[in-house]
């Protein structure tokens, strides 16, 4: 978060963080959540994005979930996650495979839906060691 409160002055990133740390074994989980929070930023579209970063533990898994206030995940991005792609039916960003991919490769889930706030909300279940 500090990377990006950096990198965009402009933005306000809200963080509800566990007391104790969470230890996964997930490689490239720390990249997909990168990739949630810059999108996040990039795509608001105004002058003061906002994003909520939320991460929760649960029995065995960490929920990591971004929120945003910005125009949404198009919809031919997600029906690409849920229905795999074809070669006229394709994802035409990299960063939502980067996610999926990299919590998929951990043994966990990916999910994405609208935020209370009208944006978009993509969370990242992956399993404690």
């Amino acid at each position: 978060v500090n990377m990006f409160e950096d990198r965009y002055p402009e933005a306000t990133i809200a963080t509800a963080l566990p007391e104790e740390p969470c230890r996964v074994e997930a490689t490239g989980l720390v990249a997909a959540i990168e990739e949630a929070i810059d999108n996040a930023i990039k795509h608001d579209g105004s002058s003061t994005p906002s994003v909520d970063v939320r991460v929760e533990t649960r029995a065995d898994w960490v929920d990591v979930e971004i929120a945003d206030e910005g125009p949404g995940i198009p919809e031919q991005e997600i029906q690409v996650l849920e229905s795999g792609e074809t070669p006229l039916n394709h994802a035409d960003r990299l960063g939502i495979w980067l996610m999926y991919w990299a919590v998929a490769k951990a043994g966990g889930r990916f999910e994405v839906g609208e935020s209370p706030a009208g944006g978009s909300v993509v969370t990242m279940s992956v399993p404690l060691v």
